[in-house]
This record gives C-alpha cells, structure tokens and sequence, in this order.
C-alpha cells in the first residue's frame, strides 16, 4: 500500500531556552493538547517544545484512521530545512512486514501482537476492543537518521526517545512522542531553521499547517531525567 505523506507545521525553534516545562498531568490543566485539528480528517494534534526535548500528540477518533496507525506502523519524520525532507524519522509502531522481519518467523510471539479479541457488536460483527489492541502493540521503534537505522525497544527506561499510544477512553487514541533535539541535529536547536515535522501512515492525508509553536509542551510521564525540570 503507497503511504502518503502530509505535514503538521513549522515550528520557530526561538525564545523558549528559559521557558519553564509545565507537565498538563501533574497540572491537571489539559487546555493546551491539540490545539490544532486538521479539516480533512478530523485528527487534532499538537507540536511543541523546551529547550531540549520536541513534543508531538495526536488525537485520533476515527476507528479506520487507529487501524492504520496501530496495525500499519507510523512514521514520524523531522524535515532539518523545512522541504519536505524524510531523511530523519522515527518509525513507530512499526509496520506488520517489519515486525515479521525482527521476530524472524511469520507469527507474533506470545504478548507481543498477538491478535486481541473483539466484542460483538450489532449484526453478528465484531467490534473493535481498542484498549486490548494497544496493550498487545509490540514496543519495537526505529529511528532512521540519513541512512543508519537505530533499533529502540520503547520499554527499556534508558531510551531517550518516548513514544506510546494509548487510549484515554477506550473509544480514541491517543500518539505522545517526546524526542531530544540532539537526535535530530547534532547541534539540537541551533541548526534548525525553517524546521517542520510530519506524519505518513497508510493513505491518511493531511494538508500543510504553518506558524510559530510557543515553547513549553505536556512532558509525557516517565522520560529519562536530564533537560528542562518541571
């Protein structure tokens, strides 16, 4: 299947170095997360950032769109100059043929994408259980930078790229990535001029936002220490 790409935003790496990093979960103040929702597919999101670390959260409430993003991986890629450069991205989940690949043997080992029973719905049909799909996604990500692959497992506590998707309410989904700029550049913010971020999975489109993203995101819980305090 040919994936599509469509960009998120620009964001104005600027003035943000002091900024202090508010967590929404120890604030309870949730007021900020996605802010911005696309018209094509309804998808809201957000993009932000500290000093250190950029911030992406994806609200997704179509039941199609979960399908694609959770069983047909994801790719989040960081466009150094803003031209629509893929050279740079995070690769989770990953994609069926990929976990295939890893696992080196056609079936998912035990835990680990197995197929999650559905609940019956009206018509005889079973009914997405989307709370039990997640538990069962496999941890593995990649993070491909100008050719060199590096492999994550997302559980293991001294990664340094955070990424989960969850669902709040059983009925949406949320994608929370953290990522330090310095895996991105190896300069971090300062070399990022003109920097943009977008998504491709499946044949979700989304079309083109641009504008300043003011510093200070909803820190997920649970990244390693170092960077901004909040």
């Amino acid at each position: 299947m040919k994936q599509a790409l469509f960009l998120l935003g620009c964001l104005a790496l600027t003035g943000c170095a002091g900024s202090k990093v508010v967590s929404t979960v120890e604030t309870g103040d949730r007021s900020n997360d996605f802010k911005y929702k696309n018209g094509s597919t309804g998808i809201r999101y957000s993009v932000t950032h500290d000093s250190e670390y950029l911030y992406l959260k994806l609200l997704v409430t179509e039941r199609t769109d979960m399908m694609k993003m959770a069983r047909g991986g994801m790719q989040v890629f960081f466009d150094l100059e803003g031209e629509k450069n893929q050279e740079v991205y995070l690769q989770y989940p990953l994609t069926m043929q990929q976990r295939r690949q890893q696992r080196g043997q056609g079936r998912p080992e035990a835990g680990q994408g197995a197929r999650p029973n559905g609940r019956q719905g009206q018509g005889g049909g079973q009914r997405l259980n989307l709370s039990q799909m997640l538990q069962f996604l496999p941890q593995e990500a990649q993070f491909v930078r100008f050719g060199e692959a590096d492999e994550l497992d997302m559980q293991d506590p001294e990664v340094d790229i955070l990424a989960s998707i969850y669902s709040p309410s059983g009925e949406d989904m949320v994608y929370d990535l953290a990522i330090p700029f310095s895996r991105i550049s190896p300069n971090g913010m300062a070399e990022l001029d003109g920097f943009s971020v977008g998504i491709r999975s499946g044949k979700l489109e989304m079309g083109g936002r641009g504008g300043n993203r003011g510093g200070g995101g909803g820190r997920p819980g649970g990244r390693p220490g170092g960077g901004a305090g909040v």
